[in-house]
């Protein structure tokens, strides 16, 4: 993954941390960055043994908007790749691409 140069001239957020936030809040069910931000300053010392940082909510920001999504795209690939059969063959189908965009979910044929 060092093709990406993703942390060259990073000061604050690197991907490993941010990785690790993307995660919790995936899993968590977050709903905002601020969410994420007070949710991992609470974890601080587990995030500590993992080697990473809590993420300021602007730093997480501006992280989410310059580094490129393949990079996490490409390390999900080099995981799954190293995840057993039966996992591999449950991710064949996992979507890739998880945004903000708002799907209306009444029936149009009303309209």
């Amino acid at each position: 993954m060092d093709h990406y140069a993703s942390d060259a001239r990073v000061r604050r957020l690197r991907s490993k941390s941010q990785l690790i936030a993307l995660l919790y809040a995936q899993l968590s069910g977050a709903q905002s960055l601020r969410e994420v931000e007070q949710s991992l300053k609470s974890h601080g010392g587990q995030l500590y043994h993992l080697g990473a940082t809590v993420p300021a909510r602007s730093t997480l920001a501006d992280a989410n908007a310059k580094r490129p999504a393949q990079l996490f795209a490409d390390l999900f690939a080099v995981l799954t790749a190293q995840a057993s059969p039966g996992l591999r063959r449950a991710t064949r189908e996992a979507i890739h691409l998880v945004d903000a965009t708002s799907i209306r979910l009444t029936d149009i044929s009303r309209a």
